[in-house]
């Protein structure tokens, strides 16, 4: 197993360029959409239409209040009706971009080779673009809109990297951003990296 030499912080850094380029072309490419899907929701607890001067304040806006990721009462803080389009479109591009640096993090544990972990993360961030023909085109990752699952997946993925490299406390730690994120994905996760455990356990 292998893993990102710190040392090298400089040379890993120009490797990791790649993917996280791949990704915000991948992210054009695909479509910058908003608002899109699950933004529905979002849009309501983000600019707190439940708790607002304006409202509305009918029991589905105030109901937004029991049912809400932390993500999202985070972007709240900086998020207002001007600049709420360019938010999301930030979040898309940011968690995307992060997501190709955690690939190209997993990669480096099989292997020693920078540039063949930069070339192999670069071509995930266009997965999305595979959607109808495989499987591995149509998920929470590479999406064409801004969503917390985008970043709970970087979260348990990140958690998996560190409990590989034997740092369980950091793991845990993420977990825990992880699951107050979008606890459904933290718990499949979770059973993920218990099977890991008790494989190398074994």
């Amino acid at each position: 197993m292998y893993h990102v030499n710190l040392k090298r912080g400089g040379d890993e850094l120009a490797f990791i360029t790649l993917p996280v380029f791949a990704a915000l072309c991948a992210t054009w490419l695909s479509g910058m959409n908003f608002p899109e899907q699950n933004n529905i929701w979002h849009i309501p607890i983000v600019l707190n239409f439940g708790n607002s001067a304006e409202g509305p304040h009918d029991f589905y806006d105030k109901s937004f209040g029991n049912f809400v990721s932390v993500f999202w009462l985070v972007i709240r803080l900086v998020a207002t009706e001007k600049n709420l389009q360019q938010v999301f479109i930030s979040i898309q591009l940011a968690g995307n971009a992060f997501l190709s640096v955690v690939m190209y993090l997993f990669m480096r544990l099989i292997t020693k080779a920078p540039a063949a972990s930069s070339v192999v993360a670069a071509g995930f961030c266009f997965c999305y673009g595979l959607w109808g023909l495989t499987r591995l085109g149509y998920s929470e990752i590479f999406v064409t809109y801004a969503t917390h699952s985008q970043f709970a997946i970087i979260f348990c993925l990140l958690s998996l990297w560190l409990l590989v490299r034997n740092r369980p406390l950091q793991s845990g730690i993420l977990f825990g951003i992880a699951a107050a994120t979008n606890l459904c994905m933290m718990a499949w996760s979770a059973l993920a990296c218990g099977l890991y455990l008790v494989a190398v356990a074994g």
